[in-house]
């Protein structure tokens, strides 16, 4: 997913990357798709699958697990944005990370 110059603000580097993931809400599974890139302030999902009514939606609080971490290693994300194949999220709870949440 390119993104066209001068469109976006970044707080840091966006560093392209391919790791599968899946998505959760409220313990659930509700997505699974792969990253896009990521930066040290969130990350760009391609949603693959959705199985929620309207989870992935911005202002959302998920839980995402890459299929490359340990066992129970979750990522705590905020949705800033949503389009028709992906989200951007930013990470709460990280010293570097810029949520409203």
């Amino acid at each position: 997913m390119p993104h066209p110059p001068g469109t976006e603000r970044r707080k840091s580097e966006r560093i392209p990357m391919s790791v599968g993931l899946r998505v959760y809400a409220y313990g659930m599974l509700v997505a699974t798709g792969m990253t896009v890139d990521m930066s040290e302030h969130g990350l760009c999902m391609r949603i693959e699958e959705d199985f929620s009514d309207d989870e992935l939606g911005p202002g959302r609080h998920l839980d995402v697990m890459l299929d490359e971490s340990p066992a129970n290693q979750w990522l705590p994300v905020w949705v800033v944005r949503k389009w028709q194949d992906g989200v951007a999220a930013c990470f709460i709870g990280l010293e570097t990370g810029g949520c409203p949440a």
